[in-house]
């Protein structure tokens, strides 16, 4: 039997240097378009972020797992379409990065729900990514309020990543003042797509070089 080498496809150039990392859409999942497990409960996606925000650098006491509400039975992926930026993941991808990025993500088990009883899955883990770095170039990434800084709930609308600021040690991360925005190295990418994770999505983050990369300078 030949294996076939498993498809990089992502949004843009394969010369960036980080991509953001997400759930959503269907065109750019490692294994290639395919059909997509819509799960999509805004309500979970919105009370784990709120939650696991006030735990910076990893969530600690006695974790009970939530359910998350299903639009569909399935197929079952790697990466199933939540609507969180903290990934749910499958066993299989928890093992990978546990084995390739040590020490970058916690990982809290999750329970399915579909049509109101419990859904039988593999384990699945919310990706509780444990890095976040202050690694926004603010000179071109754009407030989505006036004041900047000095405004409590201000936050970056328009992210440009200074490239130079996150250590080459560091895979995945978050950005400070981007909520949502979860980074990952092109070169972490390639190691994924080496074993063909399906789900995981990946879109261009403004860095140094990206609109020539883009083709839009």
């Amino acid at each position: 039997m030949v294996r076939t080498q498993p498809k990089l496809d992502i949004e843009g150039p394969r010369s960036l240097r980080f991509w953001k990392v997400g759930d959503g859409g269907s065109g750019t999942n490692l294994t290639g378009r395919r059909q997509r497990w819509l799960v999509a409960d805004m309500r979970f996606s919105r009370d784990i972020n709120l939650l696991l925000d006030k735990h910076p650098g990893g969530f600690k006491g006695r974790w009970m797992p939530p359910e998350i509400r299903c639009e569909q039975r399935g197929p079952f992926e790697d990466v199933p379409w939540v609507g969180t930026d903290r990934l749910i993941v499958s066993e299989r991808l928890r093992e990978f990065l546990d084995q390739q990025a040590p020490g970058h993500a916690q990982f809290l088990p999750v329970r399915f729900r579909y049509r109101g009883k419990p859904l039988k899955t593999p384990p699945y883990f919310i990706a509780n990514w444990l890095h976040e770095l202050d690694c926004a170039d603010l000179n071109r990434s754009t407030w989505a309020y006036k004041g900047g800084l000095s405004n409590p709930e201000n936050f970056l609308f328009f992210l440009y990543l200074a490239v130079r600021k996150v250590p080459k040690d560091i895979h995945v991360f978050r950005v400070k003042h981007a909520p949502g925005s979860v980074i990952m190295r092109s070169t972490f990418i390639t190691k994924m797509a080496r074993v063909a994770f399906s789900g995981i999505q990946f879109y261009p983050v403004a860095q140094a070089g990206w609109k020539k990369a883009m083709g839009v300078e």
